[in-house]
């Protein structure tokens, strides 16, 4: 799957497993968006080069994301469990992509209570629902911006995004240093 990722999106090649760019070129392939409509690849460099990457343990961790993990793809059964649909998006990347769609406090605070096994802390929940929302508007208002064709039947102006992306890593930074 990766190597099918990489060919759609060269780029892909040199970004790393924890990438945003891996959740939306799978969307994009799974939408049949053909790879000319892709962006240019020196564009997109610069674009990532700028974007603010999620920070932590738990942007470094790799696992199988959903890559669209929302309230409508989460089932509720008669017997009371819970099942996931709506796979076409799923990809390896960082745990932190899954947490853009659900980057509220309380499903924070779970996540990282099932994956130690101990209730964390008030820093621990807010320090990485910081990297999730930092992750939301990275995936949310410039990737998919980029990516999707907008009511104009056009994608995002990629030297636009490049600048917002330089201003939104700033921006970014200063919420890390001020927490």
């Amino acid at each position: 799957c990766r190597e099918v990722l990489q060919d759609y999106v060269p780029l892909l090649k040199e970004e790393p497993l924890n990438s945003a760019l891996y959740v939306a070129a799978a969307h994009q392939r799974s939408r049949g968006v053909p790879k000319e409509r892709m962006p240019r690849t020196e564009k997109l460099r610069q674009l990532m080069t700028v974007l603010p990457r999620p920070l932590g343990e738990h942007a470094e961790r790799l696992v199988v994301v959903h890559g669209d993990l929302w309230d409508a793809n989460v089932l509720r059964m008669p017997d009371g469990s819970t099942v996931l649909c709506d796979f076409e998006q799923a990809v390896v990347t960082s745990a932190v992509q899954d947490l853009v769609h659900v980057s509220m406090k309380p499903l924070v605070a779970a996540y990282l209570e099932a994956i130690t096994g101990n209730q964390p802390s008030e820093e621990e929940v807010y320090s990485l629902l910081l990297e999730a929302r930092i992750a939301e508007h990275v995936h949310f208002f410039v990737i998919r911006d980029l990516m999707f064709v907008g009511s104009d039947g056009e994608p995002g102006n990629i030297d636009q995004l490049i600048e917002h992306s330089r201003l939104f890593g700033m921006f970014a930074t200063k919420l890390r240093e001020d927490s």
